[in-house]
């Protein structure tokens, strides 16, 4: 079960037809929430991205039902096609903000006095960038080059 959020974006998606490519909503799977997953309703993962700030990328059942982040062999990915993630739910925000109060934590740079309560005053911002898109490693080194 997890909670609805809304997927945003720009005039131009560039997800290469990632899921913000096809849906405005989506269930956010490991953030508390009365909902499920379904086909207009996609499963999502808010996660922590390479630069130690959290992210929301797609998620798929393994076999024993458990909700993982997707990955495709042979390509590159997930990567930022230009959406956000964000809801109004207070769970959400805590969501997100205990994720940076962890890293942040972990990282040394709140004191160990801080403790966990406290993070739901952080003043960070709820909306999450979401990791889609995937490319051929060839696209990736022609881009990004």
């Amino acid at each position: 079960m997890g909670m609805i959020a809304y997927i945003y974006t720009a005039e131009a998606n560039y997800s290469a037809g990632g899921t913000t490519s096809r849906h405005t909503r989506c269930c956010v799977v490991n953030v508390e929430g009365p909902f499920n997953p379904s086909d207009d309703l996609p499963g999502m993962m808010l996660v922590m991205g390479p630069g130690k700030y959290p992210i929301v990328v797609d998620a798929v059942q393994d076999p024993a039902g458990n909700w993982v982040q997707r990955t495709e062999k042979d390509l590159c990915g997930p990567m930022y096609g230009g959406q956000i993630c964000d809801a109004s739910d207070s769970r959400w925000n805590r969501a997100v903000r205990r994720m940076i109060f962890d890293r942040m934590t972990a990282d040394g740079l709140l004191s160990d006095r801080l403790d966990r309560a406290h993070s739901d005053y952080l003043p960070v911002p709820s909306s999450v960038p979401i990791h889609d898109r995937f490319e051929t490693w060839e696209q990736y080194d022609r881009l990004t080059r």
